[in-house]
């Protein structure tokens, strides 16, 4: 489970407003340590959240602003629940994840068990609403002598 809680820092601490809220998201698997990430996207007011199980599967949570304000969640119905979308890097097979690391809202590098390590971007190559990602593994070997 990941929870997140909203903050306003323009208004006095002892203040609840409407964005005084936690929000609790549950997974189907257990969230990996060290593998959850946060970045602003720029061209929008909103969080994006990068989560990775050990089912090896990376969630990405893009939360408005609208998101966090408790009448807008009591109006939210399912084809309003696009902010979640998910990724099985097929690298993952041949490569234990082992570490989350969010370079900005649309990159992502991944330190894999056997030291390679994962870098994940955004494309959009695909229409409106369909996410891929582009991978590209770095495997630095070192040489003594």
């Amino acid at each position: 489970m990941l929870s997140l809680t909203s903050v306003d820092f323009t208004k006095p601490h002892d203040t609840r407003g409407e964005f005084s809220s936690t929000f609790r998201f549950y997974f189907p698997d257990t969230i990996r340590p060290g593998c959850v990430g946060f970045a602003d996207s720029p061209g929008k007011d909103e969080l994006v959240v990068y989560v990775m199980t050990t089912g090896n599967i990376i969630y990405t949570l893009n939360l408005s602003a609208d998101f966090f304000l408790r009448s807008a969640v009591t109006r939210k119905t399912s084809k309003d629940s696009d902010y979640c979308r998910t990724f099985l890097p097929s690298s993952f097979t041949l490569h234990s994840p082992h570490y989350l690391i969010v370079i900005d809202h649309e990159n992502l590098l991944v330190s894999l068990q056997d030291g390679v390590l994962l870098k994940l971007e955004k494309s959009d190559a695909l229409p409106e609403g369909m996410l891929t990602w582009i991978w590209s593994l770095f495997d630095f070997a070192l040489t003594v002598g």
